[in-house]
């Protein structure tokens, strides 16, 4: 969700010629592999900080983390494992 939306906010700017895409493990691995492809506009790959550190991508230049990642708690209370978003140091 916060991939598709910040996609759909970088859209909205007037950023010139660039391909925005997504990168993250639901997508079909055609689609994961269009990030690896040359291209004459300036590239913007939205990531999971799976695929950030996981891969390396030969024209990205700048890599803008948010310092934020999603990890599973467990919470005793509810005898049940949550997705939690937290800040990283």
């Amino acid at each position: 969700m916060e991939i598709t939306q910040t996609i759909n906010a970088l859209r909205s700017m007037n950023l010139g010629p660039v391909e925005i895409m997504a990168l993250h493990a639901q997508l079909s691995s055609q689609e994961q592999k269009r990030v690896f492809l040359p291209t004459t506009n300036r590239k913007i790959v939205v990531a999971t900080n799976i695929a950030e550190t996981s891969i390396t991508i030969d024209d990205i230049t700048i890599v803008v983390d948010s310092g934020k990642v999603k990890e599973t708690q467990f919470e005793a209370e509810r005898g049940m494992q949550l997705l939690v978003e937290v800040l990283t140091r």
